[in-house]
C-alpha cells in the first residue's frame, strides 16, 4: 500500500476541518495509509494516536527548535517513505518543503491546499518592484515542484487562473476545489435531516465568539434590536469574558434577551453539534473575514438559511445570494433582514430544498474528491 504523508501542526479541533478531510477523503479514495505529522505540544496532548484509520505522529522537541524547522526536517529525513506529500498554504516555506521532498523522491507526487483568501493572494500577487519578481519566482518554483494543487473559491480560483497562464509552464495542475461537509462522520451520528417542517425556530451561529474575526460584539448588538417573537437564539462556540460580560449587559435592560438568547459554550460532541444546525433554520455569520467559512457548509447540510458578510467565499456558498443573504457589515441592513424573515418564513421555507440540493451537488467533501480531477495521477494505492 502506497503511504501519504501531512506534517502540520494540528491539534484536536482540527480533526473535523479541511486540514483532516481533504487528506483523508484523498487516501481513502485511492488506498493509501495517511501519516500526520505533528510536533508534541500542550496544545495537542488530546490527539489521539489513529483517528479514522490515519497515523497521527507526535515527535518530541527536546531543544525548543521551531516547530516548522522540525517538520521541514521531517519531511527531507523520511521523504523516499511516503508517495505522496501533503502541504497546506500558498508560501515559500510550501515551496521548500516541495522542492526536499522532490529531491529526495523524484517520483513521489506533491500535492498543496493553497487554502487562499484575499489577503493571501494581495500579498503574493499584487505588489510591484522587487517584490514581483519575488512573486515571479516563487510562483514558478511552485508550478516546478508541486504536481497538483487546489484553491477553495471560484473568486481565487479566477484570479489565480490570471497569473498561473502567464507564468513558467511548470508541472502543476489547479483545480477549484471547496471545501465541504464530511457526510461520513454525519452518518456515524445515527441523526437524520429534518424536514423544514420537522425544524424549530431557532436562529444559530458558531465560531469563537468574542474573536476579533467573528465579530461577535456585532452580532449581540443586532440581536438587541429584534423583535425575536417566538424564535429564539443559540450561540455555540467558545467565548470569551467579554463576550459573557456584553451578554449579562444586555441582559439587565432587555430582559426577554437571557430567556431567548444562550450562550451555549464549546461543543466537541459532533452529535450535539449537528443536532443544533438540523434543529435550526436561520445561520448568522458576521464575520470581518473568512478563508473559507467551513461552519457555512455544516449549515447548508441541514438547510440552514444563511445570511453572512461578504467574505471571500460568500457568493459560492449561497449561488450568488440565491440561497442566502449577503449583507455588508451595518447594523441596520442585519436588523432589518432578520426581522423580516422572523415576521415572514415565507422565503426561508421556499429556499430550504434549493439550499440541501446545493450542499448535495458541491459542497460534500466525498463527492468532491471523488470529481476532482487532479487527484487522478495517483491511481490505486
Amino acid at each position: 500500500m502506497k503511504k501519504a504523508l501531512v506534517a502540520f501542526n494540528i491539534e484536536y479541533v482540527h480533526l473535523g476541518k479541511d486540514v483532516f478531510l481533504f487528506p483523508y477523503y484523498i487516501c481513502r479514495k485511492y488506498n493509501y495509509a495517511l501519516d500526520f505529522v505533528t510536533v508534541a505540544s500542550e496544545k495537542n496532548k488530546a490527539l489521539p494516536n489513529t483517528h479514522r484509520g490515519a497515523n497521527i505522529i507526535k515527535i518530541e522537541n527536546p531543544q525548543n527548535k521551531k516547530a516548522d524547522s522540525l517538520l521541514t526536517d521531517f519531511i527531507k529525513n523520511h521523504a523516499k517513505e511516503y508517495d505522496l506529500l501533503v502541504l497546506f498554504h500558498y508560501r515559500a516555506l510550501t515551496v521548500l518543503r516541495a522542492h526536499n521532498f522532490k529531491k529526495r523522491n523524484p517520483h513521489g507526487e506533491v500535492y498543496v491546499k493553497m487554502d487562499m483568501g484575499i489577503e493571501t493572494w494581495k500579498e503574493n500577487f499584487e505588489v510591484r518592484g522587487l517584490r514581483k519578481l519575488r512573486s515571479v519566482i516563487q510562483l514558478a518554483l511552485f508550478k516546478k515542484y508541486c504536481d497538483f494543487c487546489s484553491v477553495e473559491s471560484s473568486a481565487i480560483y479566477n484570479n489565480m487562473l490570471s497569473v498561473w497562464r502567464k507564468s513558467y509552464k511548470g508541472r502543476c495542475v489547479m483545480e477549484l476545489l471547496p471545501n465541504g461537509f464530511d457526510e461520513e462522520e454525519f452518518e456515524s451520528t445515527g441523526l437524520k435531516i429534518k424536514s423544514y417542517e420537522e425544524k424549530q425556530n431557532f436562529l444559530i451561529t458558531a465560531g469563537r465568539l468574542g474573536s476579533y474575526q467573528k465579530n461577535t460584539g456585532f452580532l449581540l448588538h443586532f440581536l438587541d434590536r429584534l423583535n425575536l417573537r417566538n424564535w429564539k437564539v443559540r450561540l455555540i462556540g467558545p467565548y470569551t469574558d467579554e463576550v459573557l460580560e456584553q451578554y449579562k449587559k444586555i441582559c439587565a435592560h432587555n430582559k426577554s434577551f437571557a430567556e431567548k438568547v444562550e450562550l451555549i459554550g464549546n461543543v466537541t460532541d459532533k452529535k450535539v453539534l449537528f443536532s443544533y444546525y438540523n434543529d435550526a433554520k436561520i445561520f448568522v455569520l458576521p464575520s470581518r473575514w473568512e478563508s473559507f467559512g467551513l461552519v457555512l457548509t455544516e449549515a447548508m447540510r441541514f438547510g440552514n438559511y444563511i445570511i453572512t458578510s461578504p467574505t471571500i467565499s460568500t457568493k459560492d456558498l449561497t449561488d450568488c445570494g440565491q440561497t442566502g443573504t449577503i449583507l455588508s457589515l451595518e447594523e441596520e441592513l442585519w436588523v432589518k433582514e432578520i426581522q423580516s424573515l422572523i415576521d415572514d418564513e415565507r422565503k426561508i421555507r421556499e429556499s430550504y430544498p434549493k439550499i440541501i440540493q446545493l450542499s448535495e451537488n458541491k459542497f460534500r467533501m466525498k463527492e468532491i474528491i471523488e470529481n476532482a480531477k487532479c487527484f487522478e495521477v495517483l491511481g490505486e494505492g
